[in-house]
């Protein structure tokens, strides 16, 4: 999956390590990090679904589209979540 965010104020290029780190923090147990990449003047952050984590994978998807943009703190907006 992933999740494309922007960044409030500012060039995203320097931030690309803090939205990494911003996700992981969202994420928690529910998945990982793989990638982080500036695109245009969003970030771009990768990341793999825990399969440890139970619930069937529709679930999931619908569960992060609610949660991610809510717990993303305020320095992102959450521009769009897709597979």
């Amino acid at each position: 999956m992933k999740i494309v965010l922007e960044h409030i104020g500012g060039n995203s290029h320097p931030n690309v390590d803090r939205a990494r780190e911003e996700i992981i923090r969202v994420l928690g147990f529910r998945g990982t990090v793989s990638n982080a990449k500036v695109e245009k003047s969003r970030v771009v952050v990768e990341f793999d679904v825990s399969p440890q984590w139970d619930l069937p994978l529709e679930e999931k998807i619908d569960y992060l589209r609610m949660w991610m943009p809510a717990k993303v703190k305020s320095v992102f907006k959450v521009v769009d979540l897709s597979l």
